[in-house]
């Protein structure tokens, strides 16, 4: 909205909000079971009708500029370890050949 683009998220083209105003996903992109277990139409409307303080925005653009996560510690501290767990390993592993050792990769 700030850009320009649209006058309401819903009116932007490539907005998720019709699809999580209405619970209907014409594009079929989103897990929309998922959005109606979570009593998400009811969430979407709270949530667009609060106003967000200035500082929010600006600590939100900090961070996407950064490329890092935003949110309390917890969440950061499960980001970190989603990352670890992500990270490959790799290492020497004996090889059924003798003299040749094989490289471990998982990605």
């Amino acid at each position: 909205m700030r850009a320009g683009l649209a006058e309401q998220p819903v009116d932007y083209e490539w907005s998720s909000a019709e699809a999580h105003l209405s619970g209907h996903d014409r594009r079929r992109l989103l897990d929309m079971e998922f959005f109606r277990q979570s009593r998400g139409v009811e969430n979407w409307l709270q949530l667009l009708g609060m106003p967000v303080p200035e500082a929010d925005y600006r600590l939100l653009r900090k961070s996407t500029h950064a490329g890092q996560a935003l949110g309390d510690e917890s969440f950061l501290e499960s980001i970190r370890f989603q990352q670890q767990a992500r990270k490959p390993m790799t290492g020497a592993v004996a090889s059924d050949h003798p003299g040749e050792e094989l490289t471990l990769a998982a990605g």
